[in-house]
Parts: C-alpha cells; structure tokens; sequence
C-alpha cells in the first residue's frame, strides 16, 4: 500500500490504450498503470492498494471512481463543463 497524507488521482485515455494514474502531490510520485478498462471493478481495487483510506483523491465524474466515498476515501470530483469541485456522497 502506498502510504501517503493527500494523492490527486486521474484516469486519462490515450491512443495506446486506458491508464490508470495516480500521482502524489506532496511527494511528486506519479503511479501509471495500463488497465482494461475503466470499470470500478478494475479501478477500485487498484485505488484501494496504491491509497490508504482517509486521504483526498480528486478525480472526475466518471461513473468508475463511484464508491471512493464509502471505501473511506475523501472523494472530490471535479465536474469539466462546470470547472468546480464537489464532495462525492457516502451510500
């Protein structure tokens, strides 16, 4: 597990295929992983071994990162056409 206080966490697509990327801005680490796809079922578990709980990951709204919040995770999304952030709610 990846133990660190606050991790910015994006998933991009790029003409290779789909990653994965976390990256670490207190210590400027980045994780990039090649994925599948970008399900929650191949994302979270992903997540849950690189983050520990309680830190804030910023992602976007995509419906793979749902579920961050109740995982024990201080989700924020950033929603593009409206360039803010909102806390995700715990189900």
């Amino acid at each position: 597990m990846y133990n660190i206080q606050d991790m910015c966490m994006i998933c991009f697509v790029f003409c290779l295929g789909e990653v994965l990327g976390m990256y670490d801005e207190t210590l400027r680490k980045l994780v990039a992983l090649r994925i599948p796809n970008r399900t929650g079922a191949i994302m979270l578990p992903l997540i849950q071994y690189w983050c520990v709980p309680g830190i804030r990951i910023t992602s976007d709204a995509w419906g793979g990162y749902f579920g961050l919040g109740a995982l024990g995770y201080r989700h924020l999304t950033v929603i593009h056409k409206r360039y803010q952030l909102q806390k995700s709610v715990k189900i």
